[in-house]
């Protein structure tokens, strides 16, 4: 299937908020594949559909991240959970603190807090309804995916002083990025410029035209030309 391009902070698209989705068809199956292809592609653990451009709520969770735990691999798109339409509730107030990272946010980790226990429910790609219990990195885990169905990344939740960082270095990356580019674009038109050829026999044009006016004669001071009698 095909390989999508993740977006990337500051993408307007990151902030976007997921429909549910109605019909699970054709269309919905083979978005499903190409978010799993996507996120294997990219090393990822788990990916939303809004990292991708698409609006609908799903979400696919990479196989070997849940082993043990009360969730079941796709029977139609192999090697990952789906979750469509995934809804979370709160179990209790207890928290935990874990690093996180993200595709959509590339070179950045930080500590986020996360419920310790939620329970999930959500439908998978045969129409069939689950509903399961989740603790610990795996809750987090989900919680990080379904933030992005709610136009959130892991970094609106740092603490303020961390944000701020997160934000400096990602701004500091992204104009790094852009000068090396721009840098890359003017040594590619500069070693066209030199590999042009000049024609055996002429003269090679010259970027400038020089102005050859005829000197006039100096008829005055130390310098003045003599006449000649």
């Amino acid at each position: 299937m095909t390989v999508r391009t993740v977006l990337t902070w500051p993408h307007p698209g990151l902030k976007n908020i997921a429909k549910p989705v109605d019909i699970i068809d054709d269309v919905v199956i083979n978005l499903a594949r190409d978010m799993r292809d996507t996120m294997c592609a990219e090393f990822g653990a788990g990916l939303a559909a809004t990292q991708v451009g698409l609006s609908h709520s799903i979400v696919v969770l990479k196989s070997d991240f849940h082993a043990g735990i009360p969730l079941k691999n796709d029977s139609i798109v192999d090697d990952c959970v789906v979750l469509v339409n995934p809804k979370i509730e709160i179990l209790d107030e207890n928290t935990f603190r874990w690093s996180e990272a993200c595709l959509s946010v590339p070179g950045i980790e930080g500590t986020v807090e996360r419920y310790c226990s939620i329970r999930l429910t959500y439908t998978d790609l045969t129409k069939e309804s689950h509903t399961v219990d989740l603790s610990n990195e795996t809750a987090g885990l989900v919680q990080h995916e379904v933030d992005h169905l709610l136009g959130k990344l892991f970094i609106d939740r740092l603490k303020r002083g961390n944000r701020r960082k997160a934000l400096n270095t990602l701004s500091a990356s992204i104009h790094s990025a852009n000068w090396a580019r721009l840098k890359e674009k003017r040594r590619a038109k500069r070693e066209e410029r030199e590999e042009e050829e000049v024609k055996p026999g002429f003269r090679p044009k010259t970027t400038s035209k020089l102005n050859h006016r005829k000197r006039t004669a100096k008829n005055f001071g130390k310098n003045k030309r003599r006449r000649k009698k």
